[in-house]
């Protein structure tokens, strides 16, 4: 008598879902959206090859570089509308229009990027986690834009309110 090989599973073999192991207990059942172990209560990091992440620094610099995209996608918008638009006398007030949702969609990303760059250097303070030069360079890229995003703004308001 001779028995076939079980195919259940061949096909789709059932894979578990990657989890974090807490660094303090070991405990491999902890969910990456939770900053803390539900066993024993300490917080969550990342493991790199140097040691272990910071998440914080690391969606510092995630957020800088979605608002500089985010920005560059924006502005071009921006451009194109008001390029596109045939009414000279209604141009400023397009263009102070399309700022200003430039400013508040961009400076949000700016805002949770600093947010998060700010957690992330507190976290790095003591060398028990990696990866603070990602936080200080996501403090710079959202301070630097911030402050280009909020300049562009003025001058185009300034614009608006003075030349009519």
């Amino acid at each position: 008598m001779t028995v076939a090989y079980p195919t259940t599973g061949m096909l789709n073999p059932q894979r578990e879902a990657p989890a974090l192991a807490c660094s303090s207990c070991g405990t491999r059942a902890v969910a990456l959206d939770k900053p803390f172990c539900a066993h024993c209560g300490s917080r969550v990091s990342l493991s790199v090859k140097s040691g272990i992440a910071s998440i914080a620094a690391t969606r510092s610099l995630q957020f800088a570089a979605l608002a500089v995209l985010t920005n560059i996608l924006v502005g071009g918008a921006s451009f194109g509308v008001v390029y596109l638009l045939s009414d000279a006398a209604r141009l400023t007030e397009a263009a102070v229009g399309l700022e200003a949702v430039r400013f508040v969609i961009v400076g949000v990303l700016l805002a949770v990027a600093i947010r998060y760059g700010i957690r992330g250097l507190k976290q790095t303070r003591d060398g028990a986690l990696r990866r603070r030069p990602w936080a200080i360079l996501g403090l710079v890229i959202a301070g630097f834009y911030g402050l280009l995003i909020l300049g562009s703004f003025t001058a185009t308001a300034a614009l608006y309110l003075f030349v009519l």
